[in-house]
């Protein structure tokens, strides 16, 4: 079997290097429209801390990944530089959930997920018990730390707040990054895309789970996080319920791995000179 693989999103949006590479990894690749960026359709919040789901109401995004400048128009070049392969069936832009069935309303009965195909109410807390955990909030800036900090100044939207991040029934509101080198605005700061980046991995390790994808996670934005989930797991889901998509979550976070592929090469090849490397003698190598 060849797999299908799922690229995880970040602030930024992913490159055509890695896009190329996943298209001679993979059978076939999908990519998360830039509208997707909460961890559960925020309807679902109230339901979810709750623990009953027969109310709905969209009071904001629960916990939300930013973006950077211009996020929206590089992806859509990006795509542009990628219709061979789209026109093929081999990239796929998708979302989560359907947000236009759950955006804005309020619902009574029922909560309205849009085929969110997650257990909301696992995810939200499995997301606070990671986000309240400081080797988990460091591991989750650990490798671009420096950069963020350069770049603050320029890039402060890519810190968004969200309403899953504060005071919860008898739950204090999470903590910032404990980390005596920065002041109040950079603790802050990193501590908002700490929080967004581990939502995305609980996220999309559990979609993935569900669809039958494989996950890939950029080394530089979420290696760091996946390293300590699989060194923790059992830890972190110890005050949460067990979930079926998280019951083998060790197999395939360990499915996340890199191609060794010869990286400048790669970059200056176009998509259709990279599918017409995906013969019969590719096929077999990646079934191997």
């Amino acid at each position: 079997m060849i797999y299908e693989a799922l690229i995880a999103p970040s602030e930024t949006p992913n490159t055509l290097l890695e896009i190329k590479r996943a298209l001679l990894t993979y059978d076939k690749v999908k990519l998360i429209d830039p509208s997707d960026r909460d961890v559960i359709p925020s309807i679902a919040y109230v339901s979810a801390i709750m623990g009953m789901p027969l109310f709905g109401f969209d009071i904001g995004a629960v916990r939300p990944m930013g973006k950077t400048i211009g996020y929206d128009d590089i992806f859509e070049k990006i795509i542009e530089s990628c219709r061979p392969a789209i026109k093929q069936g081999l990239i796929e832009v998708i979302t989560t959930y359907n947000m236009a069935d759950t955006k804005g309303t309020i619902s009574v009965g029922t909560v309205p997920t849009g085929g969110y195909p997650l257990d909301t109410q696992f995810v939200f807390w499995l997301y606070r018990s990671m986000a309240q955990d400081q080797d988990f909030l460091s591991s989750a800036i650990s490798n671009s730390k420096t950069e963020l900090l350069s770049n603050m100044e320029t890039s402060y939207d890519i810190a968004l707040k969200g309403v899953g991040d504060g005071k919860v029934i008898n739950f204090d509101a999470l903590p910032l990054i404990d980390d005596v080198n920065l002041n109040d605005n950079q603790r802050e700061y990193l501590t908002e895309i700490s929080r967004a980046r581990l939502a995305s991995v609980i996220k999309y390790s559990g979609y993935c789970e569900a669809k039958e994808l494989v996950p890939v996670f950029n080394g530089i934005t979420y290696g760091s996080i996946v390293a300590k989930v699989l060194e923790n797991a059992r830890i972190v889901l110890s005050d949460v319920k067990e979930d079926p998509f998280w019951m083998k979550r060790n197999r395939i976070l360990d499915l996340c791995h890199e191609e060794f592929l010869d990286e400048v090469i790669l970059d200056s090849m176009s998509i259709d000179e990279v599918l017409k490397f995906r013969s019969k003698s590719w096929g077999k190598q990646a079934k191997v």
